[in-house]
């Protein structure tokens, strides 16, 4: 499989599959139509594909590397029980910029809220 086939393949999974997705997970969605693919080639194409920016690599305390399609500005909510990810889509560049102070000029950013989700604070999310 070549690397175009194999970068093909890992957006079409991060995609359709689910968002922020570790590398395990990524190499465990794509050795169901590629078995003999190596997981050293998926760190490599997925390192790759966040170099060029067309995915982003995502941090969280004591979580390994997860990776988003969406490249735009945007927050996430990280549960700290259960390692779950969601987005936030509410919280603008606009408010962002209340928070950095008139002087900062915002190029990026990365925010994230630390939570105990409802599930797992015993409600339903």
């Amino acid at each position: 499989m070549s690397e175009t086939r194999q970068r093909r393949e890992i957006l079409k999974i991060l995609d359709t599959r689910g968002k922020h997705m570790t590398v395990e997970r990524v190499f465990e969605e794509t050795q169901k139509n590629f078995p003999h693919i190596a997981i050293g080639t998926v760190y490599r194409n997925l390192n790759k594909l966040a170099d060029n920016g067309e995915i982003r690599r995502l941090f969280f305390h004591g979580d390994p590397v997860r990776f988003d399609r969406n490249t735009a500005p945007h927050q996430h909510k990280y549960c700290v029980k259960c390692h779950s990810v969601a987005d936030i889509e509410d919280i603008d560049k606009a408010t962002i910029s209340e928070l950095t102070g008139s002087c900062a000029e915002i190029v990026d950013y990365d925010f994230c809220v630390y939570i105990v989700c409802e599930n797992c604070a015993g409600g339903k999310e």
